[in-house]
């Protein structure tokens, strides 16, 4: 039997302020990120107010599952290339 894969499209807002839109096919339908630490693109940007910071937060996610059907914002085609990984949460 083949699974059903649910196709929803996600705008989201990222440190350089301009909107993307991706597509993401999952079985998970809910998404629910935190604003702030999203950074995927304007990488120099974010470099610029935080280098401290800047290299581990350079692809990453934080609240977001993921997988590898999430798509490269910037380039629009699947993230084939490199693994998203969670941010680091530097408050603890």
């Amino acid at each position: 039997m083949i699974s059903l894969r649910f196709r929803r499209r996600i705008i989201m807002k990222l440190d350089d302020n301009h909107r993307y839109q991706t597509v993401s096919l999952s079985k998970q339908t809910e998404f629910h990120p935190n604003p702030s630490y999203i950074y995927i693109g304007g990488y120099q940007q974010l470099c610029s107010y935080d280098e401290h910071h800047c290299r581990s937060y350079s692809g990453c996610l934080k609240n977001v599952t993921i997988d590898n059907n999430y798509l490269d914002l910037i380039n629009d085609e699947l993230n084939r290339y490199r693994i998203l990984k969670q941010c680091h949460d530097f408050n603890k």
